[in-house]
């Protein structure tokens, strides 16, 4: 973090509170002043409201300084800082290190950090109204407590570590090894006697009786877990229902009276997960980053003893610790007495090499036989050695030392690293591709589904043209007994010349029955059978049957990538740290801006569609004036609708288009992309313009001219057939229309789609990678280590010779322990060598240490080769990317134009039923075409995003391994991406990394009560299209029986393509398009008519051109 600066810690005694206070604070405007007294009796704090723990908090009124009110003691002891944040106390007893973080009420992301630990009294103190005696005795027995020692350690510890993360480029907000209250593996329970875990049962019964032998029988004194979880870690989530994200993925659960159902399971559950909350999740459940920050603490304690090796140790000579025996000796006759021995020294080691040494021994005698006797003798030794080959130097001697504070600085700057090598893993890198990567599966899945839409649209009016095909069944001769019904003469025909009967168009039951009774022949009967069975199971041209094909591989292909997905989701979920049971949906707001077809438009199109529905209906049951004077409302209404929310939608992105299109041009560095963007804009223009909007105004007059002759009262029966047909082909009109506006809008939205800037030269990049990344200098300083190492190992094969001093003083014979006399001591010095003969053993470590020096060198050059080719690799990935992102935002346009052109080709009035009976050759590969336009499109919109995840793949990768990434506190890169995600969504919760503070179970996951779960008694559904949730299930999928097993459909051997929307009548499809006509004046003000939108429009397209000419 940059712009951080950092207080030594203050020693500070508050209570139960103790040293250090260790701040952190942000540069100007915040001001800090620390200031600690002795003695107080709290410690008081600036923290941020958010901030809970078992401690309590109190506000305090400032005095006439700012300052808070005295202690009773008279004495204070506070931090003060500026920003304007909130004043309070803080005090608890608890014995774990504590983390109070402050922020400023400007809402800095920028936060302060106090880390408080306990006061504990020193090891071996006593009570004022303890017997000294009795004390020493205790603690030469007992010792210290366990939570003495690791409280000790963790204050050291942590000390080391804030000493080794001043340097912003390697600064941590996280130091603490406790995991935060909310994880899945925190402990709740005191560390220092922790319950049982659950243990396995056949290993269990060793520990009750091993070899015979009845083991300890207290180990259940702590208490007995039932789970090495968290208790509490489930709580801050909502339970709900398990979901069924894709049809296929049902089973049954249970069999009650032959049917199947599926238990009820209650799951938590995280809706709309956004990025800056995965990071969250995984910042508090992540194994490998709780395992990287013990790492670090376990580097920093091994360090702890080292520099303690150089501070005065109570060890006597020859590192003997402190001792004492207390032995009765009895021999009958001869020797009855009580001896009591006590050693005590301190030694130290020197820099140098040397190590000096004291000890003083007693030796107290009670002789209990005969007269009462008491001898007691003290003996002052000391030592002093000094190295002068072997050992020597401070070269030598401070070797480890060194190791260890480098091993610390390494651990601190690879874990710096490993934070921006999770980011990366966690948005795009990591299992399941990262977050990114599970978005483009989606979207991939949701272009498969509209792919799948398509087909079916074109399925069912291909089918629909197939019905007016008539079917034909051999007769020989019509029955003289057949006199055809009025009501059937028009679609039942007899024709003699080829002695066939045919049937135009559906066939009831009903009608097949009035058909049977017209004679009893047997022949007429058998033909009348057949044409009722082939008219039920359809006609099937090639067209028909070429998309019927490939319907059924897309919705195998959409079955295999709802698979991958859901694959990719529990393995996401590992990366997370949640257990893959924990149920999941993603928030796709970053998945908007590749929403080329506005789900408006399609709306328009489906309108469109169920109307023509409608009315096939309402003529088959026999056309009415007031059905045909409906027909000619509801026509006039879907204009509207085309008019508001077709036209209207393309014109703001006309607009949109427009504006950024300078910016655009501008962005592009070849003349050529310049060129055919142009180019392309320019041709959306013109067929919005000349096709669209021209073809939109010249239906109005003939919507016009419809409702003026429904509303006469003298249509004759051929009138209301013709103007009922005028109203159909108006309608297929503005499908072409909606079909049109589709293609421009994708060319349009394609457009608005962008990618982030980087505008970094080669040169740059591998320059700044050389020069900032961390493993790099780690493995530079690695190579001085082995050099050094190399001297130690020398040194090795060098003869002992020592300077040796060493002395005692003794006291007078008799009970005079404290009476040293001179002449009682000893004094002696000289030398010491060992011949360096037999040193065959160390000549080998010699030459292991030359060899692998010259390794270390080179994987120092191997690392930085590396690192030179992956940023290279990454620079030209991302040239690359940007431009084929430009190509396939070309093929995008291209494809669009193409899916629109044979849609048109293949629902024009050239039937393509009949190509393959004799039409033109033209007409022959129209039922291929759609389909090769339709696969264009879908493999133009996956490659699109795919692309757009591989850019920003290489952008994360090329940032991380240039080191210049800078992570903050919740974990996010300091990018303008990533640190506008929660922008777009206002209510997405501040989120923050775990720090040294344990923050409390985040609020914005309430959790359910009983009567919200009552509402959600049975597994639910996810629907599709919902925008903020994973969504798998096709429209036609339904795993209780065949794909497209579904009434209302177009049927195919034996199956129907399904039709997910409820079929209306024409008057219910005409209140329907009134209601959404009255929402839209009340939602605008008024509607606006035809002509003004044809001429705000027409306006539109020639500001446009006018640009374009400019």
């Amino acid at each position: 973090m940059t712009g951080v600066t950092r207080f030594d810690g203050r020693l500070c005694r508050c209570g139960s509170l103790g040293t250090p206070v260790l701040v952190r604070i942000a540069a100007a405007p915040h001001q800090c002043d620390l200031l600690a007294s002795k003695r107080c009796a709290d410690a008081t704090v600036q923290i941020n409201q958010t901030w809970q723990s078992a401690g309590s908090f109190r506000d305090f009124p400032e005095g006439a300084a700012g300052q808070p009110p005295k202690t009773r003691s008279g004495r204070t002891c506070f931090a003060r800082f500026g920003g304007g944040a909130k004043a309070a106390s803080f005090r608890s007893p608890a014995a774990p290190p504590l983390t109070i973080r402050i922020s400023s009420a400007a809402g800095s992301r920028m936060t302060h950090s106090l880390l408080l630990f306990p006061k504990l009294p020193p090891c071996g103190s006593v009570s004022r109204r303890g017997l000294l005696l009795a004390a020493v005795w205790a603690v030469a027995v007992s010792g210290c407590s366990r939570m003495f020692w690791r409280s000790q350690a963790d204050f050291d510890t942590y000390n080391l570590l804030m000493q080794k993360t001043q340097d912003p480029r390697w600064d941590l907000p996280r130091l603490t090894v406790q995991a935060d209250p909310r994880s899945r593996f925190y402990d709740v329970f005191d560390p220092d006697r922790a319950p049982l875990p659950p243990d396995d049962p056949a290993a269990h019964r060793y520990m009750e009786r091993v070899h015979g032998m009845r083991g300890y029988k207290n180990w259940y004194k702590f208490g007995e877990l039932d789970t090495v979880e968290n208790p509490t870690w489930l709580s801050q989530f909502p339970f709900e229902s398990e979901m069924a994200i894709a049809n296929w993925e049902r089973a049954p659960r249970e069999e009650k009276s032959g049917v199947l159902e599926r238990a009820e399971r209650m799951v938590p559950t995280v809706r709309d997960l956004t990025l800056e909350q995965a990071i969250e999740l995984a910042n508090i459940h992540s194994r490998d980053y709780q395992f990287q920050i013990e790492n670090v603490y376990l580097s920093a304690l091994v360090l702890t003893f080292d520099q303690f090796r150089f501070n005065v140790r109570y060890l006597g000579l020859n590192g003997v610790e402190p001792t004492s025996s207390l032995t009765y000796f009895n021999t009958p006759s001869v020797r009855d007495d009580l001896q009591y021995n006590n050693r005590f020294g301190v030694s130290q080691l020197l820099p140098t090499g040397g190590q000096w040494a004291m000890e003083l021994a007693n030796n107290t005698l009670w002789l209990l036989s005969g007269p009462n006797q008491t001898n007691s003798a003290s003996v002052l030794s000391y030592s002093l050695v000094q190295p002068l080959m072997l050992g020597a130097g401070r070269k030598i001697a401070l070797e480890n030392l060194t190791l260890s504070e480098r091993a610390v600085l390494y651990d601190v700057r690879s874990l710096a690293r490993f934070r921006k090598i999770f980011f990366s893993d966690v948005v795009v890198n990591g299992n399941g591709g990262g977050y990114l990567g599970l978005l483009r599966q989606l979207q991939a899945i949701r272009n498969t589904q509209s792919n799948l839409d398509a087909l079916i649209k074109q399925v069912r009016r291909l089918r629909e043209v197939n019905n007016e095909l008539p079917t034909v069944e051999p007769l020989d001769a019509l029955p003289e007994d057949v006199l055809l019904p009025e009501n059937l003469a028009n679609r039942l025909q007899f024709r003699p010349m080829h002695q066939e009967l045919s049937w135009t168009g559906p066939m009831t039951e009903a009608e097949r029955d009035q058909l049977l009774a017209l004679s009893a022949s047997p022949a007429w009967r058998t033909a009348i059978s057949n044409l009722f069975s082939k008219v039920q199971a359809g006609v099937v041209t090639l067209d028909l049957a070429q998309l019927l094909t490939r319907l059924g591989q897309q919705q195998i292909n959409l079955r295999n990538q709802e698979n991958t997905f859901l694959d990719a989701l529990d393995s996401y979920k590992l990366e997370l740290g949640l257990p893959t049971d924990f149920q999941i949906t993603l928030d796709t707001s970053l998945l908007d801006q590749f929403q080329l077809i506005d789900p408006q438009v399609n709306e328009v199109e489906a309108s469109l569609i169920d109307f023509k529905d409608a009315m096939a209906q309402a003529d088959q049951e026999g056309l009415t004036i007031e059905e045909l004077r409906l027909a000619a409302e509801g026509i006039e209404l879907l204009r509207q609708k085309v008019q508001r929310d077709g036209l209207a939608l393309v014109d703001r992105d006309f607009e949109r288009v427009r504006g950024m299109l300078p910016k655009r041009l501008a962005e592009l560095t070849d003349p050529r992309d310049q060129e055919v963007t142009q180019k392309d804009y320019e041709r959306s223009r013109i067929v919005y313009q000349s096709v669209v909007l021209d073809a939109f105004n010249a239906l109005t007059n003939t919507i016009a001219g419809i409702r003026g002759e429904a509303a006469r009262e003298d249509l004759t029966a051929d009138e209301r057939d013709d103007l009922f047909n005028r109203i159909d082909q108006v309608r297929e009109r503005l499908v072409s229309i909606a079909q049109s506006l589709k293609a421009v809008q994708a060319s349009l939205r394609s457009e608005l789609i962008s990618l982030a800037e980087f505008d970094m030269t080669q040169e740059e990049c591998v320059q700044l990678a050389l020069d900032n990344r961390l493993d790099l200098m780690n493995e530079r300083a690695n190579v001085m280590d082995f050099r050094r190492q190399m001297e130690v190992a020398a040194n090795r094969l060098e003869a002992v010779l020592n300077v040796v001093a060493r002395g005692d003083v003794g006291t007078e014979p008799g009970n005079r322990p404290l009476d040293f006399r001179g002449d009682r001591s000893t004094f002696q010095m000289g030398l010491q060598f060992t011949a360096p003969l037999d040193m065959v053993q160390e000549r080998n470590a010699y030459r292991t240490a030359q060899i692998a020096y010259q390794r270390a060198r080179r994987d120092y050059m191997n690392l930085e080769d590396n690192i030179k080719l992956t940023v290279r690799n990454e620079w030209r990935a991302l040239q690359r990317l940007r431009r084929n992102f430009e190509t396939s935002r070309q093929n995008l346009r291209i494809s669009a134009l193409q899916l629109d052109s044979a849609i048109e080709n293949f629902n024009a009035p050239a039937r393509p039923g009949q190509a393959g009976a004799g039409a033109g050759g033209g007409q022959q590969n129209l039922g291929l075409n759609l389909i090769q336009a339709l696969d264009s499109v879908l493999q133009a919109q996956n490659t699109l995003i795919q692309i757009w995840v591989q850019y920003e793949q290489n952008r994360i990768n090329i940032h991380r391994d240039m080191d210049i990434m800078q992570i903050d506190e919740r974990g996010l890169w300091i990018d303008p991406v990533y640190q506008n995600l929660g922008s777009a969504k206002p209510k997405t919760p501040a989120l923050t990394e775990p720090t040294d503070e344990h923050h409390p179970p985040p609020a914005p996951l309430p959790d359910l009560d009983a009567a919200h779960r009552s509402l959600f008694g049975n597994r639910r559904e996810l629907p599709l299209r919902a925008a903020s949730a994973i969504t798998l299930a096709a429209a036609t999928d339904d795993a209780a029986g065949p794909d497209w097993a579904a009434p209302g459909g177009v049927s195919v051997a034996g199956g129907v393509v399904a039709d997910p929307r409820p079929l209306r009548s024409l008057a219910g499809q005409v209140a329907r398009l009134r209601a959404e006509a009255r929402r839209a004046g009340a939602r605008d003000g008024q509607t606006r008519s035809v002509s003004d939108h044809g001429h705000g429009a027409r306006h539109v397209g020639q500001h446009a051109q006018r640009r374009v000419d400019q």
